[in-house]
């Protein structure tokens, strides 16, 4: 008798999970967006760079629909813990921000992580990932 009632149990949690949206979807709500600048002489995408190499990394960031508030930009070096790098108030839409991050001089990997959040919280975080050798 404890099958036959786990069975309709399961087959309605598997249900409503495989039903989920997402939560922008759902909602109608358009979140902040995070777009690599791609043009020349601009570091865009996972790499391999030389020690104490300085890259150029562009941002484009837009709004959804709250008023762009912060944006953070964090590292990890070799899969550790983040570290906030900088801090800024973002102004008009879309806002463009250039970092120019300097590679250790010490063989490894790190991790740029770039956080923008809106007036209301939602957040978006974009990473690139640079082998350093």
């Amino acid at each position: 008798m404890q099958r036959l009632l786990l069975l309709p149990c399961l087959a309605a949690v598997l249900a409503t999970a495989g039903c989920n949206k997402d939560e922008a979807e759902a909602t109608g709500h358009e979140g902040v967006k995070i777009v690599f600048v791609t043009d020349s002489g601009y570091t865009y995408q996972n790499d391999t760079v030389g020690l104490s190499d300085t890259l150029r990394i562009g941002l484009e960031i837009t709004e959804g629909d709250e008023d762009l508030r912060t944006l953070y930009v964090d590292v990890s070096y070799d899969d550790g813990t983040p570290l906030r790098r900088d801090s800024l108030h973002m102004g008009p839409n879309p806002f463009y921000h250039t970092v120019w991050p300097i590679m250790r001089d010490t063989a490894g990997t790190e991790k740029w992580i770039f956080t923008a959040v809106d007036e209301n919280d939602d957040h978006i975080a974009r990473s690139l990932t640079f082998t350093v050798q």
